[in-house]
């Protein structure tokens, strides 16, 4: 199976528009509880509020945060080989 066969979470969603904290959540199949708790920990991604309300997710943060879960994982496994 290659990536064409897998269909994103989100239908119609072209993955150029930024995220609101919704379309976030799904994207990444996570619980807007759980957003809220990495938020707190200072490990969500990094938000641009537009306005007074609105909350939206670049594809650059989202890619940013992403990285950085990855490196953290990275940094874990290692920190247990060397255990």
């Amino acid at each position: 199976m290659d990536d064409a066969d897998i269909e994103p979470p989100l239908a119609g969603y072209d993955g150029a528009a930024p995220f609101t904290i919704a379309t976030f959540c799904k994207w990444y199949h996570l619980s807007r509880p759980f957003y809220y708790e990495l938020k707190k920990l200072g490990k969500g991604p990094q938000e641009l509020r537009i306005g007074s309300k609105k909350i939206v997710i670049t594809q650059r943060c989202a890619h940013a945060w992403e990285q950085a879960r990855f490196a953290e994982q990275v940094n874990a496994s290692n920190a247990g080989d060397a255990a």
